[in-house]
């Protein structure tokens, strides 16, 4: 601001729109105005030049600095290094599961236990394999000499990451992740995502949407999926049909009710009781009754009978919404 406060003055002499910058030059002039032949002037024993626009440096007053990682509370803060990057993105709370469904298979074979540093170089072998490729089985990388003829040096792994054959293969034949529980239920390993959610507003909003399979390699492959639905009229129209429950002010999902097949939607909870469309939101919404919020919902939920049970049920306002998609009018029949 000093700058242009001394600048500003200036201004009308050369012109409306031309600014002035200063550079820092000495000069043994007297203190008056002196222009020179290419434009320049000097005056206060500096040298000014006419400029279209003035730019102002906003952060020259800030000394540099370096990046800085904020790492988490498990991580030794100090020098970076590549393995701290891998626990940084490591599932840290999944170690002690991993460890102790190992520990149970490995206790099956009479083996002695592992621990997490134990786990940690195992990964890390398996790495060194990926980038470091031997040729044979997964012995030679425990050879302590060359075969005659070959013209690489021995992996010695046993030395050099302090690991034995045998305990290595020990851990990769039992190693766990899951207790790998028989169960009928093909939805099993991703309902226990579902119950996390948000704190909703007061509007919840029910609908349908798809999910589309497209498989490995084929763009449309459906034949993975444990029931897939097909409706024409949406753009992708072959997938799994989950009716959807939203918070209506973020847009946020908070719940999923898949549609799983005739024999699973028929044992489902108010089915027997309401039927397939009542039954679908009463299940979605059962988490928030008696908190006083509002459920809007299309022509496909906005049914009488739905109005009915929801306001007897789970004390709900039900906003029904039909869209005319010729004109696209919408109106509330509620």
């Amino acid at each position: 601001m000093n700058n242009l406060a001394v600048i500003q003055p200036l201004c009308s002499f050369w012109g409306p729109k031309r600014w002035l910058s200063k550079t820092c030059w000495n000069s043994d002039s007297e203190e008056q105005l002196e222009e020179e032949e290419d434009g320049t002037f000097v005056a206060h024993c500096r040298l000014w030049v006419p400029l279209d626009s003035v730019m102002v440096d906003s952060a020259s007053h800030f000394s540099s600095r370096g990046t800085t990682f904020l790492w988490p509370a498990y991580l030794q803060l100090g020098e970076r290094s590549l393995v701290k990057y891998f626990y940084l993105l490591y599932p840290v709370g999944t170690l002690q599961e991993t460890i102790r469904l190992t520990n149970v298979n490995l206790g099956m074979d009479s083996f002695r236990p592992i621990g997490p540093g134990d786990l940690f170089r195992w990964i890390g072998i398996r790495l060194a394999m990926a980038v470091e490729p031997r040729r044979g089985a997964t012995r030679v990388y425990w050879n302590t000499q060359e075969k005659d003829g070959y013209v690489n040096t021995p992996a010695n792994y046993a030395i050099r990451f302090q690991m034995s054959r045998h305990c290595f293969e020990q851990v990769m034949y039992a190693l766990a992740f899951s207790d790998n529980s028989q169960t009928d239920d093909p939805w099993d390993p991703i309902r226990p995502w579902e119950k996390k959610h948000v704190s909703p507003g007061n509007i919840l909003v029910v609908d349908e949407c798809m999910s589309v399979c497209k498989g490995r390699e084929a763009k449309y492959t459906h034949d993975d999926l444990p029931h897939k639905t097909k409706i024409a009229r949406k753009p992708e129209g072959t997938g799994t049909e989950p009716k959807s429950l939203a918070d209506g002010d973020s847009g946020a999902l908070l719940g999923l009710e898949r549609v799983e097949g005739a024999v699973r939607q028929h044992q489902k909870e108010h089915f027997s009781e309401f039927g397939e469309g009542t039954s679908v939101i009463l299940r979605l919404v059962e988490q928030y009754k008696g908190t006083g919020r509002t459920v809007v919902a299309d022509s496909a939920f906005a049914s009488v009978k739905n109005l009915v049970q929801l306001k007897k049920k789970t004390r709900f306002v039900l906003h029904g919404h039909r869209k005319d998609r010729k004109c696209g009018v919408s109106e509330s029949p509620f």
